[in-house]
């Protein structure tokens, strides 16, 4: 009974949600990160953006998930409850779309979340904290690239390529062995 404790653990806790910004409607190039964690703003130093989109959320987990507008997650443009879905896009109207995060609902550990009246210390200066630069681009054509720690001048230059409707096959050849497959 404790091993399967101990397996059920591990598994919640490398389940991992993904987070992209778009300047279409959850389609497109974009910029985004992986793994992303609870009440951090998911935000880069860049343009706006019209759509937000999380992936790969466990079935089972209750989340609000919020798009924001200035400097980061400075004021919530939208927000959903989300229930048994796996993915789930936020729009805007405009490219005015400058960061994200979630939290959780419901649960035990929806208690620290942004929103919780009382959140800990700890919480609320996450929830002003931003995450690092994004750790995926991907391109129209579908193809993705991994950026976790490239030097940031070449990360800007795939952003730029990514949203300018570059395909892969015109990506410069320093990219190609950052493709992953999703």
């Amino acid at each position: 009974m404790h091993y399967s404790a101990v397996v059920l653990g591990f598994a919640a806790a490398v389940t991992a949600i993904d987070l992209r910004l778009y300047d279409g409607n959850c389609g497109g190039g974009f910029y985004g990160w992986t793994n992303v964690q609870p009440n951090v703003c998911y935000a880069y130093d860049r343009d706006a953006h019209s759509s937000a989109e999380w992936r790969a959320i466990p079935f089972d987990w209750s989340l609000n998930v919020g798009a924001y507008r200035q400097r980061g997650c400075d004021v919530l443009v939208s927000s959903r409850d989300v229930y048994n879905q796996n993915t789930v896009c936020l729009t805007a109207s405009g490219r005015v779309l400058t960061g994200a995060r979630y939290h959780f609902k419901g649960k035990k550990r929806a208690d620290d979340s942004c929103d919780a009246p009382g959140a800990s210390i700890e919480t609320q200066k996450k929830c002003t904290e931003q995450a690092g630069p994004p750790t995926r681009v991907g391109l129209a054509d579908g193809v993705v690239y991994n950026t976790a720690g490239l030097e940031t001048g070449l990360v800007e230059t795939l952003i730029d390529l990514a949203f300018n409707g570059t395909t892969a096959a015109e990506v410069p050849e320093v990219y190609h062995n950052l493709v992953v497959v999703e």
